[in-house]
């Protein structure tokens, strides 16, 4: 979790405690090889902000989010 802290707010450029649809492209393009298409990281987008604990859940994600999404 902590680790998790830390990639989140290395991701989060503008430091407003979300992360930007550009912002959490980086993480999943660091993980996922080939990198998605647009159509792929859409769906993956999508998918997080279901399960968004704060924010939109359109223009941007919040750590909690991401961290429910990735099962922590």
């Amino acid at each position: 979790v902590q680790r998790l802290q830390v990639i989140f707010g290395k991701l989060d450029q503008d430091k407003t405690l979300t992360l930007s649809p550009p912002e959490f492209k980086r993480l999943i393009c660091s993980v996922v090889r080939p990198p998605p298409t647009k159509i792929v990281f859409k769906s993956i987008w999508l998918d997080v902000c279901h399960l968004r604990k704060s924010g939109d859940g359109v223009k941007e994600i919040d750590y909690e989010t991401v961290k429910a999404w990735l099962d922590f």
